[in-house]
């Protein structure tokens, strides 16, 4: 995960947001590789993440990867303008 400037990440369940799970907020640290385990924060095999992530100022870079029993299940690279947010639902099932 990276972020320019905030990346956060919640757990839902029934389209309903439950609990953070991650927040980071840097000014794209080049050396920023966060990995972080969700599955001791899984209530159920079928759950719903939501991540946003927020620039303040420049162009921001917002990059993630969900992977999910081993596999690439999400990716997002993306640029955020001024001053902007963006959010992405992912869905996945744990095995």
């Amino acid at each position: 995960m990276r972020a320019d400037n905030i990346l956060l990440g919640y757990l839902a369940e029934s389209t309903t947001v439950r609990r953070k799970i991650y927040e980071r907020m840097t000014d794209f640290d080049p050396h920023m590789q966060d990995e972080i385990d969700i599955s001791p924060a899984l209530r159920s095999p079928k759950q719903d993440m939501l991540l946003t992530g927020i620039n303040f100022t420049g162009g921001g870079q917002i990059e993630f990867l969900i992977e999910v029993n081993g596999t690439d299940a999400h990716r997002v690279s993306e640029k955020l303008g001024k001053n902007a947010s963006k959010s992405w639902l992912v869905s996945f099932q744990k095995s």
